[in-house]
């Protein structure tokens, strides 16, 4: 992988002796960094770990959207409280969205400009939902069902 560019992330346990485990694949997407680490080790470093690969939207024209891109895009959309954007198993994205705003028109048809610059042709319904709950120990705001 070349500097600044994405990547699945594998590591190595250097210090098992006994079984070591070698090439895990940690199931995160990673960017490198070109730079030298201060230490003198020499090994590779991230620039950023940028989502899990469970996480990424598959686009229909075949394209992976980072779950941290979908976030920067819709993080501070005005009137949006809370969203979470599924992607179903036939590609298509479900994005609810919960908002304390009486004017709700606005709010969709900028949330659904925002999602189809992101995933282009792929079929995208956006909801209004009064709420969206939290459940599990870790809420996952981006989520693929789809096999990539």
């Amino acid at each position: 992988m070349a500097s600044g560019e994405s990547g699945e992330l594998y590591v190595t346990c250097f210090h098992r002796k006994a079984t070591p485990i070698i090439r895990y694949p940690t199931g995160d997407i990673a960017r490198r960094l070109d730079d030298d680490c201060p230490c003198g080790r020499g090994l590779p470093m991230l620039r950023e770990i940028q989502g899990r690969t469970l996480d990424y939207i598959l686009t229909n024209a075949g394209r992976h959207v980072s779950p941290h891109v979908v976030l920067n895009v819709l993080t501070d959309t005005p009137g949006v409280d809370q969203f979470k954007i599924t992607q179903k198993e036939d590609l298509s994205i479900e994005v609810r969205i919960k908002t304390d705003m009486s004017e709700t028109e606005p709010i969709l048809k900028d949330v659904t400009h925002r999602c189809s610059e992101l995933f282009g042709e792929t079929p995208l319904d956006v909801k209004l939902v009064d709420r969206i709950d939290i459940t599990g120990p870790k809420f996952r705001t981006v989520e693929s069902k789809a096999s990539s």
